[in-house]
């Protein structure tokens, strides 16, 4: 069976530690990003089946990143999950507007992460 290809876009290391240490090797094949931009460019160059996208980062934010991704680049299709913190969820909603898939807030547990991942893959 194919590993599920998952773009992580964090700025946060320790999160980028929990989300390998989460997301099982046998299952999913990961690419980190600490920013939107590099988030763009890993986007472009390797075509994930899924995004997780941090909505704060550095350089360009989760919402830049993920509008760039959905009319810019006229993808659509794939799934993308935004991460953020509970105050933030007037942003989460407009990204739904642009197309999210859903979103969790920080700081979440590794089965509800497994959940919305799998949720969203079918």
């Amino acid at each position: 069976m194919a590993k599920t290809k998952l773009l992580i876009a964090d700025d946060s290391k320790s999160m980028h530690l929990f989300y390998d240490a989460s997301l099982p090797d046998d299952l999913f094949e990961k690419r980190f990003a600490a920013n939107g931009l590099e988030a763009i460019t890993v986007y472009k160059s390797w075509k994930p089946d899924m995004i997780l996208l941090d909505f704060n980062m550095p350089q360009l934010d989760g919402y830049h990143t993920l509008e760039k991704i959905r009319q810019e680049l006229d993808d659509r299709s794939t799934p993308v999950i935004m991460v953020t913190s509970q105050s933030e969820k007037d942003k989460v909603l407009a990204c739904a507007k642009i197309g999210i898939k859903g979103y969790l807030v920080k700081p979440f547990k590794a089965e509800d992460l497994l959940k919305k991942i799998s949720a969203n893959l079918k």
